[in-house]
């Protein structure tokens, strides 16, 4: 769901389309960031949005998922949320702690063990 929402049916790179990541676009630790230490939390400074209109879909913190984070088996694309249990969730997004653009795309999936708490790791309430 998260990746469906953040790259839309067209498979977007990233969730604002194929500009690579930057500090127009995201809050990264990148070297011409003009917000080095604390980015304003206003919509409009990071232009983009994904294509189900969520803004900041990339960057500030990486998303938690209700996902486990185990590999994914190969083959046809089928739901994976009944895989068996693992001490670690999926993240998404990229975080600001961040300054590779691949870091942002909306195909990465991270593990962040669900026992740690983190200032990169946040979560997103989802109405549907």
């Amino acid at each position: 769901e998260w990746e469906l929402a953040a790259r839309g049916p067209k498979g977007r790179s990233y969730p604002w389309g194929e500009e690579p990541a930057g500090p127009a676009r995201v809050n990264g630790l990148f070297k011409d960031d003009p917000h080095p230490l604390l980015a304003p939390a206003r919509n409009a400074v990071y232009r983009g949005e994904a294509p189900c209109g969520a803004l900041h879909m990339a960057g500030n913190v990486s998303e938690l998922t209700q996902d486990s984070f185990l590999p994914i088996p190969a083959g046809e694309l089928r739901d994976y949320s009944n895989l068996a249990e693992s001490p670690d969730v999926v993240v998404r997004g990229g975080n600001w702690s961040r300054d590779i653009p691949q870091s942002f795309f909306a195909s990465l999936r991270e593990a962040f063990n669900r026992e740690t708490r983190s200032n990169i790791v946040g979560f997103r309430v989802a109405l549907s």
